[in-house]
């Protein structure tokens, strides 16, 4: 029997609980942290967003979604705390995290879907992308 052909039960939930736990872990990891650089560049513009100014690049990337999610943050919770922002990034991560191990898990079977899930909700030696 080959590692695709093995079927895990509850393979779903174990990849949601794994992504919802290691995204806990960080955010509790991350209670303290502060904005940095780039952030900087988006909280410092936001009063002068236009509609032509969400479809400028950002250092040459795109970055409506970036900008619009910053908007709805910077009006709802402020500047206060950074746990709601590094919160959002973690869904958002945790999200990326679980439809991995779903696409995989269709092509190549529930333990290398698992196993790709969990390279990607722990990033390996990315770690400094999301934190």
């Amino acid at each position: 029997m080959t590692a695709a052909g093995v079927r895990v039960p509850h393979a779903r939930a174990i990849a949601i609980g794994v992504a919802a736990l290691v995204c806990v872990v960080i955010l509790w990891l991350s209670r303290n942290f502060n904005f940095y650089f780039d952030e900087w560049d988006f909280i410092l513009a936001a009063p002068s967003w236009t509609p032509v100014s969400l479809l400028e690049p950002h250092n040459g990337h795109p970055s409506m979604l970036l900008i619009a999610v910053y908007a709805v943050l910077l009006n709802t919770v402020g500047l206060r705390s950074y746990l709601p922002y590094m919160a959002m990034l973690l869904v958002l991560h945790g999200t990326s995290a679980v439809l991995v191990f779903e696409l995989v898990r269709r092509r190549a079977g529930d333990m290398i879907g698992l196993a790709a899930g969990a390279l990607l909700v722990v990033l390996g030696a990315g770690w400094e992308n999301l934190l």
